[in-house]
């Protein structure tokens, strides 16, 4: 069922489309930090140890391997952009 549309007075006819104006995505309309309470510190440690999750760091590995793998890992995540504008 589309929206209601006046004609004049008493004559209401069905309008098959309610014009939209252009909304912003979501994610554009508030920053997160503003909405949500966030400790910083515990934000980053956080997303670290899900991209470390994601790394394969064989034992065979030295430290400092295994930690440019991390770090190479954790920029290519926060340079990814939506694709779709979500």
């Amino acid at each position: 069922m589309g929206h209601l549309t006046s004609n004049g007075p008493g004559n209401m006819t069905e309008n098959p489309k309610k014009e939209q104006e252009p909304r912003l995505p979501q994610h554009k309309l508030y920053p997160v930090r503003l909405v949500v309470d966030v400790d910083e510190r515990h934000l980053e440690t956080h997303k670290l140890n899900e991209v470390v999750q994601l790394v394969r760091l064989p034992p065979s590995l030295s430290e400092e391997d295994k930690n440019a793998r991390i770090a190479h890992a954790l920029d290519l995540y926060e340079s990814q952009a939506p694709a779709s504008g979500l």
